[in-house]
């Protein structure tokens, strides 16, 4: 009887230790299932650096002025529809929220940006900014392959706000008009997104902007000349002949006339790079 009461509590001792070594693995499998997993849907608020340029900027110049002017004014005016066209120097930064909409393929982010502008005199980008852009942007995210830790894709949107110009483009002149215009933009790209807690975006930009902006300048221009010590009102005659009209006029007066010009302006395509942290 004591022999058979042994051998129970072995039997016994044997199947509790096959119970327990045959449910570790599954106690196990369930520590792994509660691991935390890198951030796939969450939203992020994003700041980042643009750095491009400005391509096929145009000025187009329109003189006029009175009958009564100088030859050299006359000469202007003769040549005063004229269109300049450039290229320039852009950026800037950027801050926003990026998430996710239902699904990991497809999302929105919403910016503010912020660009310095220099435009370019003779083939040289001027030192001074050309004008300034504040705007607010709302794009759609598409990506083609997205994973916690990698996420490639493109994107498109719209932008509108406020570009502020410093009077580069226009040399002399008072300007009537308010240098703060509105301006509204399209925005396209190709985007890359890598990193766990801490992602790193780059992007490549194309950046449309389809508004002319206007500007009058005003300007009085001096009249007069001197040859052989006398001073001589300049007058244009009637029949365009390139001559001068020798009335003197009185010693010590200047004649002046209003000169004023129109400047369309137009910068309608950026490429920028942006470089961008999200956390």
């Amino acid at each position: 009887m004591r022999k058979l009461f042994i051998l129970v509590l072995l039997l016994s001792s044997m199947v509790y230790g096959a119970v327990i070594d045959y449910g570790s693995p599954r106690i196990k499998k369930r520590v792994v299932t509660k691991q935390e997993t890198s951030r796939v849907n969450d939203g992020y608020w994003y700041v980042g650096i643009d750095l491009g340029g400005i391509l096929k900027s145009t000025t187009r110049t329109v003189v006029n002025n009175e009958t009564n002017a100088t030859i050299e004014e006359e000469k202007r005016r003769r040549n005063s529809d004229t269109t300049t066209s450039s290229n320039g120097l852009s950026y800037g930064g950027v801050i926003g929220y990026t998430h996710n909409v239902l699904t990991p393929y497809v999302g929105l982010r919403y910016y503010i940006n912020l660009l310095a502008n220099h435009g370019s005199t003779d083939s040289k980008i001027d030192k001074k900014p050309s004008y300034f852009d504040y705007t607010a942007n709302v794009d759609l995210l598409i990506n083609f392959y997205t994973s916690p830790s990698f996420t490639i894709g493109v994107f498109g949107g719209i932008g509108g706000g406020g570009r502020y110009f410093f009077f580069k483009e226009i040399s002399y002149g008072t300007i009537e008009d308010n240098p703060n215009k509105f301006t509204s933009q399209v925005n396209s790209g190709v985007r890359v997104v890598f990193g766990n807690r801490i992602k790193h975006s780059l992007e490549f930009i194309f950046n449309y902007d389809w508004n002319t902006y206007n500007f009058t300048a005003n300007r009085m221009s001096r009249m007069y000349a001197i040859l052989n010590g006398q001073r001589y009102d300049l007058y244009w005659q009637l029949d365009n002949n390139y001559t001068l009209a020798t009335s003197p006029g009185p010693n010590g007066v200047e004649a002046w006339r209003n000169i004023t010009e129109k400047y369309t302006i137009k910068h309608p395509y950026k490429l920028m790079f942006r470089y961008s942290v999200m956390f």
